[in-house]
Parts: structure tokens; sequence; C-alpha cells
């Protein structure tokens, strides 16, 4: 694994061979000035992470696009990164195109040379780039990335994100990172959450983010319902949104039917057939 001081002296190095030494800023620092906002410790941590693989699994409005948006124009500018952003549409993808651009403006220092409505290029090598998860033929297949960023993972189609994650396969340090609030108990980021444990996981709750109001959490909990209100808000993987049964409820009231062993039944049937 290659880690972000490896990186920045690895730079540092190729900076001295053309004589243009500059000195990286602090992820955060950065990520704060170009803001004018402090980051949550949450942010702090994903700004920082040098993680190959990050889950971030989050209440909606906690400030997870805000934070990966940063990150990568952070990347982009100062550590030449290909950034590619896949979401299950389009103008999703573009929200976290645009504030990194923004972000890019705001730097200062940044010197974007050339840009369209879905891909941008710093003078240093690095790219963001937005695809559509909503046209297939339009989709990652193709491209060679970086860093890859699922966004609403949750929500993108399988065949999708099998697509996306062959991007990243020869890049050395490559990162993959998925965030979504969850959408019932299936899917690729569902797996990658309760089976996978290669990815550094990150959860965050609305009750944990400050700008989110209690009351308003109080009167949306009315409005949704439990089940719907704890996947929205409190990253639950509830079995069926908006469902009369929860199936787990069923099998603590019920219990675990048990399954027979499979074709237990063939040597007997075979003995009647042949006593037949």
């Amino acid at each position: 694994m290659i880690r972000f001081r490896e990186v920045e002296h690895w730079l540092r190095e190729v900076a001295l061979l053309r004589g243009k030494v500059r000195e990286l800023p602090h992820p955060v620092a950065w990520a704060e000035r170009v803001t004018g906002q402090s980051l949550d410790p949450w942010q702090q941590l994903v700004m920082c992470s040098e993680a190959p693989a990050l889950l971030l699994l989050t209440s909606r409005q906690v400030g997870k696009s805000h934070v990966v948006s940063l990150r990568a124009a952070y990347r982009a500018q100062y550590l030449g990164r290909r950034v590619g952003v896949l979401s299950p549409t389009l103008r999703q993808s573009s929200i976290v195109y645009r504030r990194a651009k923004s972000w890019l403006t705001a730097d200062g220092t940044a010197h974007i040379t050339r840009q369209t409505l879905t891909e941008l290029e710093c003078e240093n090598g690095g790219a963001i780039v937005a695809f559509p998860g909503d046209r297939p033929d339009l989709s990652v297949r193709g491209d060679t990335l970086d860093d890859l960023i699922v966004d609403e993972a949750s929500r993108v189609k399988d065949e999708l994100i099998a697509a996306a994650t062959p991007t990243v396969a020869t890049k050395p340090g490559a990162n993959i990172t998925y965030l979504s609030s969850p959408a019932g108990q299936r899917g690729a980021f569902y797996k990658a959450w309760t089976d996978e444990d290669w990815w550094e996981k990150v959860k965050v709750t609305a009750d944990q983010c400050q700008r989110i109001d209690p009351a308003f959490l109080a009167r949306e909990k009315v409005r949704l319902g439990e089940m719907i209100w704890r996947q929205e808000y409190a990253g639950a993987f509830v079995a069926a949104p908006g469902g009369i049964f929860d199936p787990s409820a069923l099998d603590d009231i019920f219990g675990q039917v048990p399954q027979p062993a499979p074709l237990e039944w063939l040597p007997q049937a075979e003995q009647r057939a042949r006593e037949w």
C-alpha cells in the first residue's frame, strides 16, 4: 500500500529534479481553507485516509458528498490523480464534479487546462470525471482511473459497479470509495458493508451531525415510520423498507425453519424404486 507520506516524498523528489519544489498542504487544512468551514472529525478522517478501499455508510445530509468532492479536488490538484465519480444518474455525478471544480477555483493556485460539463484536467495531469450511471453506453467502462468514487452506491446497479472497479486495476496506490445511505439488504454496497473485511468502514448517523436539528429528526420519524427512518437517518439495512413484516423479526417470533441436507432423500428413493 502506498501511504500519503510516501506519495508526498515521491512528488517532492520529482519536483526537485524539475527545480520546482513546493510544499503539499495538509488535506484537512486545505479543505478548511477553500471552504471556510471546519470539517467534522469523521470528514477529517476521510480527507486523510490512505486506505485502498473506503466505505462510508451515512445518514442523509451529513456531508458525505461534500467531503468526497473536497478529497477529489485535493488529490487531483496535489497528487496528480485521475478521479472518476459514478452515481445512479449523471446529474448526481455532476453535483460532486461541480463542487470539486469550485474547490479548485477557491484554491487560487490550481490551473485547469481543459474542462467540459463532465470532465476537467489540471496542469499537473490530475483530472476529475463524472460518469452517468443511467447511461450504460456512456459509463466508466474503458477508462483508467487512480481513484474511483461511487456515490449513492446502494442505488448504483451492480453490473455498473462491476464494470467500474477494474478501471483502477493497474494503478499503484489506487483507491475505491463507496458512499451511501442504505437501500435494503441487497447489492454490492450491502455486501461490502456486511461481508467484505478489506474496507476501511465509517458509519455516520444523523444524531452525530450537529447541523441536523433533533426536532426535525423527530418529525421525520413520525412522517416516515420507524423502518424507513432508520434506513434514511440511522444507517440501518432494513429488510423491506415500507413493508409490513421484517423477515428478521419473523425469525425471532417463529424461529428458523431447518433445511434438509441436499438430496438426503435420494438413497431412500432409489431403494424404494428397486423394491417396486
